[in-house]
């Protein structure tokens, strides 16, 4: 459980960074959205791909950085 909120809290710090709005949030939603492409993938791989995982992560960092980011 440490180990995931270390990964967690060093996400927030790069978000901040990153000009994100929420970072808590945004990190929960993140790490949650990578959690389950991979629960997809692993139960089922021919329900999507890489890029189309990539694209998911893409679409959901975007919402929580600011224009342009």
């Amino acid at each position: 459980a440490s180990s995931y909120a270390d990964f967690r809290a060093r996400l927030e710090r790069l978000l901040a960074d990153a000009g994100a709005r929420d970072t808590r949030r945004a990190a929960i939603a993140l790490t949650a959205t990578v959690d389950g492409l991979w629960l997809e993938l692993c139960l089922d791989p021919t329900t999507f791909g890489p890029d189309e995982a990539a694209d998911v992560i893409a679409r959901a960092l975007g919402a929580w950085l600011p224009e342009g980011a």
